[in-house]
């Protein structure tokens, strides 16, 4: 249920930036996932990016198939754990 449209915790953007560039996510889908992450619906999506729904979902498959993930919270506990460089 994401009627809240409230992260379950805050999105690290570190390692949100690092699994961007490992898996070669596209300007666009990177604006999708970080919605996805926010917990917002694919409408809201649609509505705040302009594109639509169709739009909106061929991203997600997108996003899931380059990173290998089956659903919204593989996503988001693959970008939490997601190591970044110590520096």
């Amino acid at each position: 249920n994401y009627t809240n449209h409230q992260p379950l915790y805050p999105l690290n953007q570190k390692r949100l930036q690092a699994v961007i560039d490992l898996y070669n996510i596209t300007e666009r889908e990177a604006e999708v996932l970080q919605m996805l992450l926010q917990g917002k619906s694919y409408r809201d999506i649609e509505d705040k990016l302009f594109i639509s729904l169709k739009t909106v979902k061929s991203h997600t498959y997108n996003i899931y198939r380059k990173i290998k993930v089956k659903s919204r919270w593989q996503l988001l506990n693959l970008v939490q754990q997601h190591p970044t460089e110590s520096s």
